[in-house]
Parts: structure tokens; sequence; C-alpha cells
């Protein structure tokens, strides 16, 4: 466990370094080419009433998410008979890393407030997917079929399998901002002085993941419980999933102008009501109809980015920076659809998401 921290806290401070280096090569070419590219805007108004940003940016995001489901077990599958012993099954999906390029435009009819719109998607592949199969007893004894026992088991896996994915990611966005703070003017001639602004921003954002499952693979598999496929490659499997995430989120939005050509954002958004749901299709259970499984949770979304611009020649930016987009959920409910008409309903305790990583981008103003 502190080896797994440790290793979490040098991945962290690897991307901080990244991050840091990044922005002050920023600064550094702005320093170098400012004064030069101050000439092509000396003649602009400080402010404008009316402004147009459009902006092309690519996300290298490295995306991960979890979901776990389970339900209660009857007494008598027990002897002696076991009262709350959960079956449940947690699905995780990693290594679903690409560049998502985005593209975005924001409108400022007159000074102060603005409107914005963000569109993307991209395809992945190399993914890695796979499902543990647990049996939950806290403060129990189990005894098995083939004679072992098991103390006090917290989601211990009796089976587990693995496949490989590849999909699409689909993100759509849109936010209105109004302006809440501004600080006061400063000289022309004064690039040492900050001047920055504060919006209040709210919007609604909707993205989807579309996965395709194969080459299935089952890692663990035991006969003292339930009996589950034998260890080894199972053929055939072309399956699929699909999870959106949707709802209404609120923040801020920081921006600063360190010179004539440099200027820094940062924005944080909250989602406290965003809902998730997720669709599943498996080829190799007929049993099933389609989708067979569905899931179905609200939980909250925390949304944080970081960036620094450089003007390098009249209406146009570059930018650099961070952005980490992660979702939560502990309460939920999933459906098992049968292809005879019949349900099982288990209750989802625990929806995870986390897309994080660099993002580079060119701005145009008018």
């Amino acid at each position: 466990m502190h080896g797994e921290q440790a290793g979490k806290l040098g991945d962290l401070e690897k991307k901080c370094r990244t991050l840091l280096i990044v922005a002050a090569a920023q600064l550094a070419l702005g320093a170098l080419f400012c004064a030069p590219a101050r000439a092509f805007y000396d003649d602009e108004p400080e402010t404008r009433s009316f402004l147009i940003r459009t902006r092309v940016r690519y996300w290298f995001a490295s995306s991960t998410a979890q979901t776990r489901a389970y339900f209660v077990t009857p007494s008598d599958w027990w002897d002696p008979a076991g009262d709350n012993i959960k079956l449940g099954k947690t699905d995780t999906f990693k290594g679903m890393n690409s560049a998502l390029p985005l593209f975005s435009a924001e409108v400022q009819p007159f000074s102060g407030f603005s409107g914005e719109f963000e569109a993307g998607d991209n395809r992945f592949g190399g993914g890695q997917f796979q499902e543990h199969t647990w049996l939950h007893a806290p403060g129990q004894v189990l005894y098995l079929l083939n004679g072992v026992d098991w103390y006090n088991p917290h989601h211990q896996d009796y089976s587990l399998s693995a496949a490989r994915t590849k999909g699409t990611a689909r993100q759509y966005s849109a936010n209105v901002y109004l302006r809440i703070y501004k600080s006061r003017k400063v000289h022309r001639e004064d690039d040492f002085e900050l001047q920055h602004n504060t919006d209040l921003m709210a919007g609604y954002s909707w993205y989807e993941n579309t996965l395709r499952l194969s080459r299935g693979y089952n890692v663990l598999s035991t006969d003292f419980f339930l009996p589950t496929p034998p260890a080894g490659p199972f053929p055939g499997l072309d399956s699929g999933t699909s999870m959106i995430w949707y709802g209404w989120h609120a923040g801020f939005r920081e921006q600063a102008r360190i010179s004539d050509c440099l200027s820094a954002e940062g924005r944080a958004a909250l989602g406290p009501g965003l809902r998730f749901a997720r669709k599943s299709y498996w080829n190799l259970d007929t049993a099933l109809a389609n989708p067979g499984v569905v899931d179905k949770a609200r939980g909250t979304l925390l949304d944080l980015s970081v960036s620094a611009s450089w003007k390098f020649w009249r209406q146009f930016e570059l930018d650099g920076g961070y952005q980490m987009w992660m979702y939560s959920a502990s309460s939920g409910t999933r459906t098992y659809y049968y292809a005879d008409g019949t349900r099982q309903y288990w209750t989802v305790d625990l929806v995870k998401t986390a897309l994080k990583g660099m993002f580079l981008s060119l701005s145009w103003k008018y």
C-alpha cells in the first residue's frame, strides 16, 4: 500500500514538474518575443465590448473508469444460513489514452458577459478491461465447497476475467460567463502590474465513452462457490458497453494579464448532481437481452484547469496547461434485462471516472 501511494505521489510530482516546465518555456518565449509583437496591437483598445474567440485544443488525457455493484444473496445459499452476504462485480477500464481534439468558440456580445460552446471526439485502442466477481461478508466466516474457509472477506474475488478494448470518446459542453470582478486599469507601459478578471460560470456538459470488448481471458477461475469457466482465453468475445456522464455544473474562471502578450487562466467547476448511465451488451451470455445490463447513478463532477497563453502574432495565441476531469458516485441501480422478459436489480455503490493530462491549443481572437 505504501509503495502504491509513493508511486502515485511520484507520478503527481512528475506531472507538476512537467506543467511548470511548459509554463516556464511559454513565459521565456513570451519574454523573448513580447517586445516586437507589441507593435502589432499597441493601437488596440484596452477592453472591447464585442469579442469572438475560437480555439483548437489537444488534450493529451489519460482516462480510467470503474463501476461496482452488488446484491444481497439469499440466506439459504449458505450453510449455516448467512444474512447480508453480498455478491458483486467490479468493472475497471484502463488505458483509454489518446489526444482528444476539442473545438470551441466563445462570443462576448457585450462587456462582462459571454457564451461558449465546445465539442470534440477521438478514437483509441489498446485499452484494458477487468471484471472482478467477489464476495463481501465482513465479520463472518464462509465455509466453501472445496473445504477452504474465508474469514472476514472484503470484496474477495472468486472469479476474474479480462479483455482488450477500443472505442471512441465524445464531449460536448456549453458555458456562460458573467464577470463579477475586474481589477483597475493600468497604464499600457506598466507591464509588471497584474491585471485580472473573475467570472462566474454555469453550464451543461455531456461526455460519452463507447467501447468494444474482445480477446477475452479468464485470469482467475474457481469452482468452490459457483461454477466458473476455466482459466485461459475464451474465444468469440465481441461485446460492447457505453458510458455517459451528463448534467449541469457551475464554478469560477480567473483570467490574469501578465503583460501585453502573456496571460494566464484558471478554471474550477463543480457538478453536484451529474448523472451517469451505462449500457452493456454481452454476446456470450445468451440469457441476457440487448442491452442486457443498465447502470444509473447520480454523483459529483470536479473540473479543474490551469493554463498560460502567449500572444505571438496579431490575434493568435498559443496556450498550454493541465486539466483534470473527475467524477464519483456512491449510490445508484443496476438492472439485468433477460431475454425471457425477467429482470434482476442490483445496487451500484461506486462509480469513479478520471480524465487528466496536459493540453496544447491555438486560439484566435477578434
